[in-house]
């Protein structure tokens, strides 16, 4: 039985009390141990806080959050801002793979990435991710190991920059539009000076 006792000064002690029976001059009675686990307590205190910060971050991230098991690619926790982005309920996402929110046929660079980097403390990258409704979205991912529940895990946060690569992909072509318009006005301008003479 775990008690909080008071030493002498009078300052509190967590202690572990156990007793076995005991029997002295015909008198039944119990050996009593206690075992002072103050420290141990404050460990578990620490840990417990450390696990409820850890928890608050987590849930109310407003980035699409998870953790997935590096041995079975299995979702072991998702928050509730990748249940809302992906379109997935959380049972649904638990039951998943990773691989299942991956385009097929960007299933096998994911597996060679995997194994090639499965080593690294923390590793950032830009992928593509299907969500639900099967609609396309690009992320910019940042992961880095850690051990949930005993497993072998990563920790994973993703933001979806879909419509930062449209509008970069807008800005390229509007480029290569200006770089085809200003060669095209060079050789107009050119082809004028050549035919200037002859039309004289």
């Amino acid at each position: 039985v775990d008690e909080v006792c008071l030493t002498l000064a009078g300052s509190p002690k967590d202690v572990n009390i156990s007793g076995v029976p005991f029997t002295y001059q015909n008198q039944n009675g119990a050996l009593m141990f206690a075992r002072d686990i103050t420290e141990r307590k404050r460990a578990e205190e620490a840990l417990r806080q450390s696990e409820e910060r850890y928890r608050l971050l987590f849930d109310n991230n407003p980035l699409p959050m998870w953790a997935y098991d590096l041995e079975t690619l299995r979702f072991l926790a998702v928050n509730d801002a990748a249940v809302q982005h992906y379109g997935y309920t959380r049972e649904e996402f638990l039951a998943m793979t990773i691989k299942q929110i991956r385009p097929p046929e960007d299933i096998p660079a994911l597996l060679k990435i995997l194994k090639e980097k499965s080593a690294e403390s923390k590793r950032s990258s830009e992928c593509r991710h299907r969500r639900k409704d099967g609609s396309i979205i690009h992320v910019e991912i940042i992961s880095r190991p850690l051990v949930f529940e005993g497993r072998q895990a990563r920790l994973v946060l993703a933001a979806d920059i879909t419509e930062k690569k449209l509008l970069e992909e807008k800005f390229f072509h509007m480029q290569r539009l200006e770089a085809i318009g200003t060669l095209a006005g060079g050789v107009a301008h050119d082809l004028n000076n050549a035919l200037a003479p002859i039309m004289m």
